[in-house]
């Protein structure tokens, strides 16, 4: 059976960007108005990033919110007057879940729909800018994200890639229209993902200053707030995840290299790794490779901690302990010390985002240094140089290195689980790996049912180019 998909073109407007412009298909005259300077494409840009940032997309719910709660961060959700309480036990069919999942699949699509009218006005509108590097900067980074932002749709609503490739995943949008589109498959959407994403890399590779070409990048307005747009460096990083979702383990292992060199070397030099616990630098700023800056983000995480409300986020003490026990007295762990709090003789909750020491917490990490370690070890060529590559990382967060065999994505599983908590990554790892039980503090089966496979929209299954 086929319907018709309809995919929001209409813009999302809101206070915080009131030049985020109104148009439609039939309104080309305020387009074309729109980008006949370069404040216009500035002006969709930072609308894009800014949109990101809202609850429905990475404020809260792709990160600390509803993917963190599916991947059973926080255990401590009652079945009743809980703003999750669905969504913990995956009732994806109640109301609640489904105005949810709508609320992120439309603003996500927002976002892509204006990249795609900016991108349809960016080669003819080339003499606007005041550089040809300008331009590409531009170009790149609005492809960069209509890349990522697909991405985490497939990731979200579409099938374990060990399910099937060829299995049917979602719509992915290259023009801008309000014309329905047909579901690509998970390799089609992986294919579509990896063009955009290696394009926009060819665009700033030798001008980025968070690229190789460092020491010689000129433009000084680009060299401002880099780790805060989708830099060069994000990119490689970025595509080492698809590569390994996708399977291309050796794809994969090259790109991270990229970024973390050998395991007996340091990191790229925009790369500082972590050498204690600081509770003034709660995320390790100085290892995160792109992040979204949010101003609110310290108040709007704060309301998550507030006892007996309906939308605590909390996990007993006891399950948190276990994570982070080690069987070497001489590990000194950084990160439980600083990221949780105790709330009462029962629960802790996450205090990652709460504000630090002499100041709020403003940057919410979307890729960070420690995931390429993490996928240069699942993906070396050997268990030594895996061992090796992890205990790397390990070094930096106070643990010492593991001498074992046989052991390795065990131990790789267990540093995610400590290290991405508030992120949106852990329920997307479970996905990946198409893990029969699933839960960083408790295993959930996933059952028949397969609870990986969020339904899409209702809208869209009314609509759409849906096949069921």
């Amino acid at each position: 059976m086929k319907n018709i998909i309809i995919l929001f073109t209409c813009l999302l407007m809101f206070s915080a960007c009131e030049d985020w412009f109104d148009v439609s298909p039939k309104s080309n005259v305020k387009a074309e108005d729109m980008f006949s300077s370069e404040s216009g494409f500035a002006d969709v840009l930072t609308g894009a990033y800014t949109v990101l940032t809202t609850p429905d997309s990475y404020g809260t719910e792709l990160s600390f919110g509803f993917v963190d709660v599916l991947a059973r961060y926080y255990t401590s959700i009652p079945a009743q007057n809980h703003e999750y309480q669905n969504a913990i036990s995956y009732s994806y069919k109640e109301q609640t879940e489904l105005d949810r999942v709508a609320s992120i699949w439309s603003t996500q699509y927002t976002v892509i729909s204006n990249l795609n009218l900016m991108l349809s006005y960016i080669d003819e509108q080339k003499d606007v800018f005041r550089s040809e590097e300008t331009f590409n900067f531009y170009k790149a980074e609005a492809l960069g994200l209509r890349a990522m932002i697909h991405f985490d749709l497939l990731r979200l609503f579409g099938p374990s890639p060990k399910d099937g490739m060829d299995k049917l995943a979602i719509p992915y949008m290259i023009d801008y229209t309000n014309l329905a589109q047909a579901q690509l498959s998970v390799s089609e959407t992986i294919d579509a993902v990896l063009e955009d994403i290696q394009t926009a890399k060819g665009l700033i590779k030798n001008i980025d200053y968070y690229g190789p070409n460092r020491a010689n990048a000129s433009n000084d307005e680009f060299k401002i707030d880099r780790q805060f747009k989708f830099n060069y460096y994000a990119m490689v990083a970025f595509e080492a995840r698809v590569q390994l979702y996708a399977g291309n383990k050796a794809n994969a292992l090259d790109l991270a290299k990229e970024i973390v060199n050998t395991p007996d070397t340091e990191p790229i030099d925009i790369i500082e790794l972590a050498d204690g616990s600081n509770a003034s630098d709660r995320i390790f700023k100085k290892e995160v490779l792109w992040g979204l800056e949010i101003e609110s983000l310290s108040e709007d995480y704060t309301t998550y901690l507030t006892k007996n409300s309906n939308n605590l986020l909390a996990t007993p003490y006891y399950l948190v302990d276990g994570l982070f026990m080690s069987a070497n007295v001489a590990d000194s762990e950084y990160r439980k010390g600083i990221w949780w709090t105790t709330l009462d003789y029962l629960d802790m909750a996450s205090v990652k985002y709460a504000g630090n020491e002499g100041g709020k917490a403003t940057m919410l990490p979307l890729i960070r240094v420690s995931e390429m370690y993490y996928i240069a070890a699942e993906c070396a060529t050997s268990e030594e140089e895996g061992f090796a590559y992890l205990n790397k990382m390990r070094q930096h967060r106070g643990l010492m290195p593991l001498v074992e065999t046989g052991t390795l994505q065990q131990r790789i599983s267990e540093e995610y689980k400590k290290e991405f908590l508030g992120e949106g990554q852990m329920f997307y790892y479970f996905k990946r790996h198409n893990s029969a039980v699933m839960g960083v503090f408790e295993d959930y089966p996933v059952g028949e049912e397969n609870i990986y496979e969020i339904p899409l929209p209702t809208d869209e299954l009314n609509f759409g180019q849906i096949e069921f």
